[in-house]
């Protein structure tokens, strides 16, 4: 029987050995755990399931004419085991230990690089007077290339009659 997975990280230790740079670009839909090869690559790219231009969209994106704004959509699991959500629950998070940190995803939920540098500064919170909140931030590009940045906001409920989510 043909293992893939042993065929592909024996691949990817050869192609490490020539000294070269390379990336990993993952084309499927769901994660395929990395195991002991992630180290092994200058970047990892999850293009998921891109369509009929998505290798052009690729090509693009690896040379650098397209900078990507785009981060990952989900927690990307170190293990066959570990997958768990970025909107866990604390108490779901156990280490070897039986202590709180065992959330150690590969790549976490909201990863994502540019082939530039922003910087968020200005940050307000307000309440409306409908009870809900207004947040504004001021977002620079404080590199030498154009690009765009998706503004992460998370709320977490620190005292909640039921468990909350750690963030949401």
């Amino acid at each position: 029987r043909v293992d893939s997975a042993m065929i592909a990280a024996k691949i990817a230790e050869r192609m490490a050995e020539a000294g070269k740079p390379f990336v990993l670009a993952i084309v499927t839909f769901r994660p395929r755990v990395l195991g002991d090869i992630e180290g092994l690559f200058d970047a990892v790219v999850w293009v998921g399931e891109p369509g009929p231009r998505g290798g052009e969209a690729l090509a693009e994106l690896l040379a650098g004419d397209f900078n990507p704004s785009g981060h990952l959509p989900f927690s990307y699991p170190r293990g066959r085991t570990t997958f768990v959500t970025y909107d866990h629950k604390q108490s779901v998070a156990r280490d070897a230990d039986n202590g709180f940190d065992g959330y150690n995803p590969l790549f976490a939920f909201g990863d994502g690089l540019s082939y530039t540098e922003f910087s968020h500064t200005d940050l307000s919170v307000i309440a409306t007077p409908d009870g809900g909140i207004e947040v504004e931030v001021t977002v620079s590009n404080t590199g030498s290339r154009a690009g765009m940045d998706v503004v992460q906001v998370y709320v977490g409920d620190a005292y909640a009659t039921v468990t909350p989510a750690v963030r949401r």
